[in-house]
């Protein structure tokens, strides 16, 4: 999962139908937008009801969602109004029997399982609320009828100019917290990819951070999440020579679960970490260890997206680069925050991701493994090679290899093997280490317990063969 937080865009700005009235600056000037303007009000009155205001900057004949998984709007969005919610092949819309500029609803809350997709509300158990405005983002179309034949998947899809605006509005007193920053009452904004939190939770609070821990959690595992998470964004901050634009934020809300274990749902989105945790493990003081281990683990793999995703597009076809890049981070991290044995505990970490990662290349290169749905592969297979590039640079350290990375990409906007070789030679690296990290990523491996080691040694990644031909690591993860 990905971030990258962009400030709050107030809706102060003059609109497309401003401009336009002056010929001579709309037919000039680059600032013009003729997007059709969309405005969003959600609205929580003083009694707990919720109702959605929309109006357009023309009439349309139809807004279509962005986000129709889950078909939920008809059960939940009532009309209030000439406008109504329907269906129209896989895709929400919003119409009427005539054009329309205005429409209105009253909303019941659904925070149900979407598959593959963000919730629009998720309840806190203090009675807060994450808020998706992805959810709430639609597309002005002149006739209704081409919305049929619009996929599921926007993918290469062209869509009708529409900008999206939206205002949360709280009658109750609460507070908003978005974007890094607490609000009252109302807010006003275009960031669609970021869930807005409401409610009267205390956050934890530093330079670097803003985070809600559901008050549901068990005390142990919310004075953990405490103590952790400032030391954990400080970490990256200090390791990063960039930032995510504004301060970043996570926000832990409940899930409801009978797992016999842990269960995490949620990833990074722009400029945040939005989770749900739950699981009977968090309430059994025989796996507090483990749950706060893998509790942590996962708050330093997505917090490490908030930089290593920032001003650039990962790619799913060489997603070794991001993903592996977290684990890295994450486990360094880890290694640096635990004097005692977070060491350790990294080297274990990347031991079970070298494993991990021989399996799949049993399967085939790390090249085809999208292909083969082993997406997992870029995960375990990424931080070795991580693990060996920054072994092979002069600096010997992951963050820098990331800063070196991330410098070149933002030329280009786009992660990439050859970027990510030439970022090679720029810290130090040799050829032959080059050589065998290309080979490593992209031939396949009769036996893969040999590539490691071949990759290795010309790494100089220290390691051991067990008395199994097995290859163990004898790294400290820093």
């Amino acid at each position: 999962m990905r971030a990258i937080l962009v400030a709050v865009a107030f809706v102060a700005a003059a609109c497309a139908h401003d401009a336009a009235e002056d010929p001579i600056r709309a037919a000039t000037s680059p600032e013009v937008d003729d997007r059709v303007a969309v405005d969003m009000t959600l609205t929580r009155t003083v009694d707990g009801a919720w109702f959605v205001d929309i109006e357009t900057g023309k009439p349309v004949a139809a807004l279509m969602f962005a986000r129709s998984r889950g078909d939920y709007r008809r059960d939940t969005w009532r009309p209030l109004g000439a406008v109504a919610v329907t269906r129209r092949g896989v895709r929400d819309a919003l119409e009427a029997e005539s054009p329309f500029t205005r429409a209105a609803f009253e909303v019941t809350p659904f925070s149900g399982i979407l598959q593959k997709d963000y919730t629009p509300f998720i309840p806190y158990s203090d009675g807060g609320w994450s808020i998706y405005p992805g959810q709430f983002e639609v597309y002005a179309f002149d006739d209704a009828a081409e919305i049929d034949a619009i996929p599921d998947d926007l993918g290469g899809v062209s869509l009708p100019g529409t900008r999206t605006r939206y205002r949360f509005v709280d009658a109750q007193g609460a507070s908003f917290l978005a974007f890094g920053e607490r609000t009252a009452d109302e807010i006003a904004f275009e960031e669609k990819d970021a869930f807005v939190y409401l409610g009267d939770a205390t956050p934890i609070e530093t330079e670097h951070l803003a985070a809600i821990a559901d008050p549901s959690l068990p005390a142990w595992l919310r004075e953990s999440i405490a103590a952790y998470l400032p030391r954990l964004f400080e970490f990256y901050a200090g390791s990063f020579a960039y930032a995510p634009p504004g301060r970043p934020m996570v926000l832990i809300a409940p899930l409801d679960t009978d797992r016999n274990g842990i269960s995490l749902k949620g990833g990074t989105l722009k400029g945040q970490i939005a989770m749900q945790l739950g699981g009977s493990a968090l309430t059994d003081p025989d796996r507090r260890d483990d749950a706060e281990r893998h509790v942590r683990g996962f708050l330093a793999h997505e917090a490490a997206h908030l930089w290593n995703a920032e001003g650039f597009q990962p790619s799913n076809t060489h997603a070794w680069i991001h993903e592996g890049g977290a684990e890295a981070l994450a486990f360094d991290a880890t290694a640096r925050l635990d004097p005692a044995d977070g060491a350790a505990f990294a080297r274990d970490r990347y031991q079970s991701a070298l494993d991990a990662c021989q399996e799949a290349l049993a399967g085939g290169s790390l090249a085809t493994a999208t292909r083969r749905g082993d997406f997992r592969a870029h995960y375990d297979c990424g931080a070795i090679v991580m693990l060996a590039a920054a072994t092979a640079s002069t600096d010997g350290d992951v963050a820098a290899l990331w800063n070196r990375l991330a410098e070149r990409a933002r030329n280009t906007e786009a992660l990439s093997p050859a970027l990510f070789m030439l970022t090679l030679a720029d810290l130090g690296a040799d050829a032959g280490a080059a050589a065998a990290i290309d080979a490593f990523l992209h031939e396949t491996h009769a036996d893969p317990a040999a590539a490691a080691r071949f990759l290795f040694d010309a790494t100089g990644v220290a390691y051991a063969v067990n008395g199994d031909g097995g290859v163990e690591l004898a790294v400290d993860g820093g």
